[in-house]
């Protein structure tokens, strides 16, 4: 069955450039119904805050880094709450926003 399947699309090579031709205008003109958008929307939950400094432990990354940030955040309104994971030389800070609140703003001020 198969053999025959392949014999059949050896001879009638014309059968195939057609079915190559179809195919080729199907995937064109599916690519133009896609939507595409350079930007699309998206929804702003939580702010990410990395930063690093080779060589220092924990304790002192926490108190020249991390309770500053943490400091000057708390004193921002929309804010829902604050977690930080401190590292060997690496911190990392992460802001959840409230519900309705004006997320473009929130992070301009952070």
């Amino acid at each position: 069955m198969i053999k025959r399947f392949i014999t059949f699309a050896v001879e009638k090579s014309i059968l195939n450039h057609i079915f190559l031709l179809f195919m080729i205008v199907l995937a064109f003109f599916s690519y133009q119904r896609i939507p595409k958008e350079i930007f699309p929307p998206s929804n702003l939950e939580t702010i990410s805050i990395t930063g690093f400094y080779a060589g220092t432990s924990p304790d002192i990354l926490d108190k020249i880094a991390v309770k500053p940030l943490e400091d000057e955040l708390v004193n921002l309104n929309d804010i829902d709450r604050i977690e930080s994971s401190v590292k060997n030389g690496f911190f990392k800070i992460l802001v959840y926003l409230r519900e309705g609140s004006n997320q473009s703003e929130v992070l301009d001020d952070v």
